[in-house]
């Protein structure tokens, strides 16, 4: 799979998940949600390593800054995905 690593916030306003990778000199993240019964994936950054240059070039794709907490006034938590972390946001929900 092309993303190595994936997330998912405590934040209510954001119950996709975030994503990020790559292969060869390509890296890239993405949040990924559900929206009206549908698939959305939303493409944060790129950082690809020039041949020329020999440097990683960074590039913000997403102007929506309130996925990391800019206009939310609030830092966004992040868990990487895995068994523990989904019970631990579960313990926390149902409290």
């Amino acid at each position: 799979m092309y993303y190595k690593s994936g997330y998912f916030s405590a934040n209510p306003e954001f119950p996709g998940i975030f994503v990020e990778g790559g292969r060869n000199s390509t890296f890239s993240g993405e949040y990924w949600t559900i929206e009206n019964g549908e698939f959305i994936s939303e493409p944060l950054w790129t950082n690809v390593y020039n041949i020329d240059s020999r440097e990683m070039h960074y590039t913000w794709l997403s102007d929506n800054s309130s996925l990391f907490g800019v206009d939310a006034g609030d830092e966004v938590e992040f868990f990487q995905i895995s068994e523990e972390s989904i019970k631990i946001h579960i313990e926390r929900r149902s409290r």
